[in-house]
């Protein structure tokens, strides 16, 4: 079963990513909106692939980046980051995950998932 953590504050966003998920045969769709229950999702449902909205609040995407690569170094993760803060993103996070720039196309969601 395909399993997909989403992990943002914005409900546009999760919706979109949602709904890509669904035509790429994901069943099992999960939402976060922070960090503390991020980790609780991912305990609870150990996804195949998480999307992590850097700019969320609790606990920072880069950080949940490390803490769910040392869970599961078989999860995909990729993390959102806004324009201008890849800048300020470590090289060994940078090896944990795939980052995305955000505005996020739906091409690009698209992409993500087919990984």
């Amino acid at each position: 079963m395909k399993k997909l953590l989403i992990v943002s504050e914005h409900v546009v966003l999760m919706m979109k990513i949602k709904e890509a998920a669904k035509l790429e045969g994901f069943e099992d769709i999960k939402f976060a909106d922070n960090g503390i229950l991020a980790m609780s999702q991912f305990k609870r449902q150990i996804p195949n692939v998480v999307i992590i909205d850097n700019d969320i609040s609790m606990i920072k995407g880069t950080r949940l980046v490390k803490i769910f690569g040392d869970l599961d170094s078989n999860a995909k993760i990729f993390l959102l980051l806004g324009s201008g803060q890849e800048r300020y993103i470590e090289n060994s996070i940078e090896d944990s995950c795939v980052i995305i720039s955000k505005p996020v196309s739906n091409e690009t969601i698209m992409e993500v998932l087919r990984q």
